[in-house]
């Protein structure tokens, strides 16, 4: 094995960086000469990925940010060793568009304020290389976590890209990136007793991969508390922090003992993205035993399509473990002590972002964007428990707009630790100060300083006129407001952003396997075509933002031409009007439900379209359609809804469900704080 590509060794390419070919030519590539098998694992899946393709894309509207990384992580160092940038002189690489480097080549990065980055990268923006070869936004950060270096990178278009480092900057295959992880494999136990550890070792070592232990004695007391949510979240921020190309897990062997643990094998990969591997002792069983025992096991997995990769058995004879593999429809890998065909593994793309990875990643992201957000309803009892954990967890500074004694007795009476340092401020002392600015706002509507004073009474309006003065950064009102209370102030003192046409809104429902994105279902009760077409490109952006690579379908109860009516009309005017304005998002309508999103449905009822059976962005007809399917969603199915984010504003506000829970409130939050930090530009 090349040393570059073991798990502590580091390689410097050679002083004049070779010319990686054009991205037609892969039969070219020095790197395959070089590295003939860390490029068939790592660059299969990418061969032919549009991602290299020299194809322009405007900027969207909603643009993704990256902030630095949190002060205990420190500074990415120089190729000296030193945390000062290093004083050496650089040259710029070619631009992609004229040449591209292999993605088995991960280039370090200079920090953001580094002058090793020259001013010709501002004038030439796409002179980078991509750190996702597979996608063309915010899903490599999300899903795989770029290292602590690369989240120092800046972004061009709806591009993630690395700066390319110069040849005098020491080389970095994904080993040696710090949370870019290229493959996941986790080993699923399903005979009583088995030691999994002898297939996870094997695994580890044909894929040069690290081993990870998902359970130990602080997830057995979560998970015996009912609070896997929290273990799931935390083993994404482990994996996020190892330092391996390609990850070995442990999974849950059947203990009689441990119930609580029976079925988290599922979640963990689900949670993960890993592919799940089951590892088998036969004991001389026949085809017809293994295969029974085999499809038993898949039945855990029944729920997660796209999760479930093969087998692993010992003590059976090649020939028995091929016909049960025939009989089960699951890949045979060989024995611990003889794998065979784990090339497939390490060439897995990455298939969702799943809800753990989001909600870790918008925790995460949302203490780094260290936001000031005023919660106008301040004495509503679930909105001090959210202030409260929020405060606890860093993911906001909350402002309680209410009086001090009123939130200490809800805090009293729903047994609520109020920290000392969350700021509570009573509304009629912030009155006076923003009689004037809300006037000189709406002087053209006659606005006398009588009716601001009258108008500031209601603390959605102060809260708004405060973020309207930048003193604090985003609001998050509705669990007593309507909606239509929570938005009107901020159309009348916070105005749309530039180019936006109109407000609408998404939900981030986390099923069980991914996170999906519904709009509108908030805010417009019967769009038209045009309006219809912009809330689909708002929410496109919108997922983009928060790292779902946006699929588009437009729901109707027609698939293609198979219904017809005025409704029916509609859609297929907004999706041609979308993809007009849009040609670079993936939109498909009119779709049904089911076409848009069961992969079989929309092979059957829509063949060749880009989207049916994999959208990941469902825009509703109208709000009534919107609003019902959401909470028959988050109710039915017990899933977390995240919303609704409001699009289309020049500043964030958000609104609650009158039905929303905690939870739901924490994580509406936390969106508005990283939506906060988006719009800083």
């Amino acid at each position: 094995m090349p040393p570059c590509l073991s798990a502590k060794a580091s390689c410097s390419p050679p002083r004049s960086t070779p010319t990686a070919p054009p991205i037609a030519d892969w039969a070219a590539c020095p790197f395959k000469a070089a590295h003939p098998q860390a490029h068939a694992a790592h660059c299969s899946s990418v061969r032919n990925s549009s991602a290299f393709t020299p194809i322009p894309h405007p900027p969207p509207p909603f643009t993704p940010w990256f902030s630095k990384p949190r002060p205990k992580r420190g500074i990415p160092k120089s190729a000296s060793g030193s945390d000062k940038p290093s004083s050496r002189s650089t040259s710029l690489p070619p631009p992609p568009c004229q040449t591209a480097f292999p993605p088995s080549s991960i280039w370090t990065v200079p920090p953001c304020s580094s002058p090793e980055i020259p001013s010709e990268r501002r004038q030439h923006p796409q002179a980078c290389g991509y750190l996702s070869c597979w996608k063309q936004n915010l899903f490599a950060i999300f899903n795989l976590r770029a290292s602590s270096q690369t989240r120092h990178a800046r972004h061009a278009g709806s591009r993630f890209c690395l700066y390319a480092a110069p040849s005098n900057h020491i080389c970095r295959t994904p080993q040696h990136t710090k949370g870019y992880i290229m493959a996941k494999v986790l080993i699923v136990p399903v005979s009583a007793g088995l030691d999994a550890s002898a297939a996870a070792q094997a695994f580890a070592k044909a894929l040069d991969a690290q081993i990870f232990q998902a359970v130990d004695a602080t997830a057995e007391t979560l998970l015996a508390q009912g609070k896997s949510d929290d273990w799931f979240d935390a083993l994404v921020g482990k994996v996020a922090a190892l330092d391996a190309a390609n990850l070995v897990i442990e999974g849950i062997a059947p203990d009689a003992d441990k119930i609580y643990l029976a079925g988290k094998n599922v979640e963990l990969a689900l949670s993960l993205d890993a592919a799940a591997v089951f590892a088998v002792r036969s004991d001389n069983a026949d085809a017809d035993e293994l295969a029974n025992r085999l499809n038993l096991a898949k039945q855990f997995f029944a729920a997660a399509p796209g999760v479930l990769e093969g087998f692993v058995v010992d003590g059976a004879a090649a020939s028995v473990a091929e016909a049960a593999a025939e009989k089960t429809g699951l890949t045979f890998f060989g024995s611990s002590d003889a794998l065979k065909d784990v090339s497939v593994l390490a060439g897995r793309e990455a298939k969702r972002l799943s809800p753990a990875q989001f909600r870790y990643n918008l925790i995460d992201f949302s203490r780094q964007a260290d936001k000031r957000i005023v919660l106008p309803e301040g004495a509503e009892p679930r909105t001090v428990q959210a202030a409260a954990i929020c405060h606890e967890k860093g993911i906001a500074r909350c402002v309680l707009l209410a009086k001090r004694e009123e939130v200490e007795a809800v805090a009293k009476e729903r047994g609520i630790s109020l920290p000392d340092s969350l700021e509570i401020i009573d509304p009629a002392s912030l009155v006076e100060q923003y009689v004037e600015p809300m006037c000189e706002l709406r002087k053209s509507k006659g606005l006398t300083p009588e009716d601001a004073r009258k108008q500031l009474q209601d603390t959605v309006v102060l809260g708004t006129m405060m973020m309207a003065q930048n003193d604090v950064d985003g609001l998050v009102s509705g669990a007593v407001h309507t909606t239509a209370n929570t938005i009107r102030p901020a159309l009348q003192l916070i105005k749309t952003a530039p180019g936006a046409s109109l407000v609408s809104s998404v939900f981030f429902m986390l099923l069980p396997n991914q996170v999906l994105v519904f709009g509108d279902c908030a805010v417009n009760p019967n769009p038209t075509a045009q309006q219809l077409a912009d809330i689909a490109i708002q929410s496109a952006d919108s997922a983009k933002a928060f790292g779902i690579d946006p699929k588009v379908a437009m729901i109707s109860y027609s698939t293609v031409n198979s219904g017809s009516g005025p409704d029916v009309d509609t859609v297929i005017e907004a999706t041609k009007l979308a993809r007009e304005k849009r040609p670079d998002l993936a939109i498909d309508g009119p779709l049904q439900y089911d076409a848009a999103t069961v992969p079989g449905v929309g092979k059957s009822k829509a063949p060749g379209s880009p989207v049916a059976g994999q959208a990941t962005v469902l825009v509703f007809p109208d709000l009534n359609t919107g609003n019902c399917t959401y909470k028959a969603v988050q109710r039915s199915a017990n899933v977390l809804s995240v919303g609704p984010l409001l699009q289309g504003l020049r500043k964030p506000v958000n609104d609650l469900s009158r039905g929303a829970l905690v939870e739901d409130i924490v994580f509406t939050i936390a969106l508005t704080a990283v939506q906060a930090k988006q719009m800083e530009g």
